[in-house]
């Protein structure tokens, strides 16, 4: 996946010469602004899409993944713009492992967030149909 990736940058790497520094430069700048893009259309696009339901389930998923999802982005650019420099087998290696932990931990925490407001809301919905307190003490052991 990130040799394609890679291969598109390939023209304008044989524009830039030998400069693999600002190649990877480029990359960095690219995905930095391509996380902003993400984070507009989250802003824009999707929060309007979420506002036309009839809950708000939708509206705190996005507000609350969309700098997760930004951040990935991110460090996909950082992992994409490590590769040019040819550093070394050994610190190419340990870095992208390193990239690549951080992009994982990033996204357990979006799955997290998600099955967090969730599970509130499926608190919320089922102690009001059952009009109970009791069920207070189970959401918390899931919470």
């Amino acid at each position: 996946m990130f040799e394609t990736i890679l291969a598109m940058f390939s023209q304008y790497k044989a524009a830039l010469g030998l400069y693999p520094h600002l190649y990877s430069l480029t990359i960095l700048v690219t995905f930095i602004i391509l996380s902003r893009v993400i984070v507009y259309i989250f802003e824009h696009v999707f929060s309007k899409i979420a506002a036309r339901t009839k809950t708000s389930v939708d509206d705190l998923i996005f507000s609350r993944v969309k700098g997760p999802i930004s951040l990935i982005v991110i460090l996909i650019g950082v992992r994409l713009s490590v590769f040019p420099l040819k550093l070394g087998a050994t610190l190419t290696l340990y870095v992208s492992r390193g990239l690549s932990t951080l992009t994982v931990l990033v996204a357990t925490l979006i799955v997290i967030a998600v099955f967090d407001i969730v599970i509130d809301n499926w608190a919320k919905f089922w102690m009001a149909r059952r009009k109970t307190k009791v069920d207070v003490q189970v959401v918390r052991l899931f919470h």
